[in-house]
C-alpha cells in the first residue's frame, strides 16, 4: 500500500512537471510566426542557404560566430522549410528543453518544490520567451550552458568520470554556439580549482583535478583549430554603435532585463526591480544554508561572466544583454530559492492568512512576467521588427515590371521578403560615401529603371 502511494505521488509530480513543460512550449509557440523576421533573423535565414563550405568561410571572415547554430539550422530548414514559424521553431525546442533542465537542476540542488518553482520561472520568463521565438543562437547558448552547469553538479556529487566527459562535450558545444560561453568556462573551472583547496580533498586533489581537467583539456584542444581560424576576424570585429556604460548602469540593465524582459514598460523597470532583488537575496541566503558548495558555484556562474565582460567593455564596447543570457538560469534558481524559502516559512505558521502570504512572492513574479508578456505578444510598440512582410506586400501590389526598390541600409529582412520578386538596390553602396557618389548611383538607377 505504501509502495503504491509513493508511486502515485511520484506520478503526480511528473504530471505537474510535464504540464509546466507543455505550458512553456505553448507560450513559445504562441504567435510564433506573426512578427516579421528582424535583420539578424533574416540574416540567419539567408546565411544558411549557402553550401556548408561557404558558410564556414563566411564565419571566418565577415560574420564571426561559431558554426553550431548555423549548421543545425541549415539542416533543420531542409526538413521544415524557411517560413518564419519554421525558422523560429528550432529555438522553441531549445527554450522548452531549458525549462526541463531547470527543473532537474533545481531538484538536485534543493527539493522537488525548488525544481518545480525554477521550471515555472523559466517557463514564464519574458527574456527567455523572447529568445525562444527568435531564429538566433542565444536560447541554444542558454540551454547548453545550463546543461553544462547541471552536469558539473552531478559529476562533482557522484564522482562518475563519464559525467565529467559529458560535461566536457556539452561545454564544447556551448563554445561552438557563442564565444561568450568562454566566460562560463572560466567561472566553472575557476570555482572547481578553488574548491580543491578545501580540506575535504586532502590527498585526493590530484585525482579530482584530473577528473575534470582532462575533459576540459580535450575540449580546448578540439576547439583550438577553430579558434585559430576565426581569430583574425574576431579580433578585428567591432560594433561601433554600441556605447560603453558605467558599472552601476551595466548591472542594473542586466538585472532589469533578465527580470522583466525587453518588453517591460518604463514604470515596471522603475518600480518592480526592488521586489526581484528582495526575493533574490532571500534565495541566496536560503540556498547557502542548505547547499554551500552548489550555491557558491551558481553565484560564481551568475556574477563572474558579467564582471569579466564589464572589464572588457572598458577597452572595447561590444555588449548586449543577450550575449550573457546563460547567466539567467542561475538567477532564476536563486529567485526560486527565495520563493520556496518564504513559502516554507509561512506554511509553518497556523491560519489561512499565512497560506495567502505564502503565495505573494510567486504571485509577484508571475504578475510581473505576465504584464511584460502581454506587451511582447500584443503591443506593436514592442514588436521584434518593422512590419517587413506588410511593407513588401504593399510594394509588390504597386510595383511594375523593371521597378527597383532603393534601400539605404543593408537590412537582410527586405531581401528575405522580396525574395527576388522586385529588384532592389542599396544606396549608398558603401560607408562612408560622398554626396557625389550617392547622386551618381541614383542617376544610374534612374537611367536603368523607369521607376524608383
Amino acid at each position: 500500500m505504501k509502495s503504491f502511494a509513493r508511486k502515485e505521488s511520484r506520478d503526480s509530480k511528473w504530471d505537474l512537471v510535464l504540464l509546466i513543460v507543455l505550458c512553456a512550449f505553448a507560450l513559445r509557440v504562441y504567435r510564433l510566426g506573426v512578427p516579421s523576421l528582424h535583420g539578424d533573423e533574416a540574416f540567419s535565414a539567408q546565411f544558411t542557404t549557402q553550401p556548408f563550405a561557404k558558410l564556414i568561410a563566411g564565419l571566418g571572415h565577415y560574420d564571426p560566430h561559431p558554426p553550431f547554430y548555423y549548421a543545425h539550422l541549415a539542416l533543420w530548414r531542409q526538413a521544415a522549410g524557411s517560413t518564419e514559424f519554421a525558422l523560429r521553431f528550432l529555438s522553441v525546442w531549445w527554450g522548452t528543453l531549458l525549462v526541463g533542465l531547470a527543473y532537474r537542476l533545481g531538484k538536485r540542488l534543493g527539493s522537488e518544490r525548488l525544481g518545480v518553482t525554477t521550471a515555472v520561472l523559466a517557463a514564464i520568463n519574458p527574456f527567455l520567451i523572447w529568445h525562444s521565438q527568435e531564429a538566433r543562437m542565444y536560447i541554444t547558448l542558454a540551454a547548453l550552458a545550463l546543461a553544462s552547469t547541471a552536469l558539473l553538479v552531478r559529476a562533482w556529487q557522484s564522482g562518475r568520470q563519464r559525467l565529467w566527459w559529458a560535461w566536457g562535450v556539452v561545454t564544447w558545444l556551448a563554445l561552438f554556439t557563442h564565444y561568450f560561453a568562454v566566460f562560463l568556462i572560466v567561472a566553472e573551472a575557476g570555482f572547481l580549482t578553488v574548491s580543491l583547496i578545501h580540506p575535504t580533498w586532502q590527498g585526493k586533489r590530484a585525482a579530482q583535478l584530473k577528473a575534470w581537467a582532462a575533459p576540459l583539456a580535450v575540449a580546448a584542444l578540439l576547439y583550438l583549430p577553430w579558434a585559430m581560424y576565426v581569430a583574425p576576424a574576431l579580433l578585428g570585429y567591432e560594433k561601433s554603435w554600441i556605447q560603453s556604460v558605467k558599472l552601476v548602469e551595466f548591472f542594473r540593465q542586466i538585472f532589469v532585463t533578465y527580470s522583466l524582459g525587453s518588453t517591460a514598460t518604463p514604470w515596471m523597470t522603475r518600480w518592480l526591480w526592488p521586489g526581484f532583488l528582495l526575493i533574490l537575496l532571500g534565495g541566496i541566503v536560503a540556498l547557502a544554508r542548505q547547499r554551500k558548495w552548489e550555491t557558491g558555484l551558481l553565484g560564481t556562474c551568475l556574477l563572474t561572466p558579467p564582471a569579466i565582460v564589464y572589464l572588457l567593455l572598458l577597452r572595447r564596447p561590444m555588449f548586449h544583454e543577450r550575449y550573457l543570457i546563460f547567466v539567467l538560469p542561475p538567477y532564476l534558481l536563486f529567485l526560486a530559492g527565495g520563493v520556496t524559502a518564504w513559502a516554507r516559512q509561512m506554511h509553518s505558521r497556523p491560519g489561512w492568512p499565512s497560506l495567502v502570504l505564502a503565495t505573494l512572492p510567486m504571485a509577484f513574479l508571475a504578475g510581473a512576467s505576465g504584464l511584460s508578456l502581454v506587451n511582447h505578444y500584443h503591443d506593436p510598440n514592442y514588436t521584434k521588427s518593422p512590419p517587413w512582410r506588410e511593407i513588401v506586400q504593399f510594394l509588390q501590389a504597386h510595383s511594375q515590371p523593371d521597378d527597383v526598390v532603393i534601400q539605404n541600409y543593408p537590412d537582410p529582412s527586405l531581401t528575405y521578403y522580396l525574395a527576388g520578386r522586385v529588384s532592389q538596390a542599396l544606396v549608398p553602396g558603401k560607408v562612408p560615401s560622398s554626396q557625389q557618389e550617392i547622386e551618381w548611383a541614383l542617376t544610374n538607377l534612374m537611367n536603368e529603371h523607369p521607376r524608383l
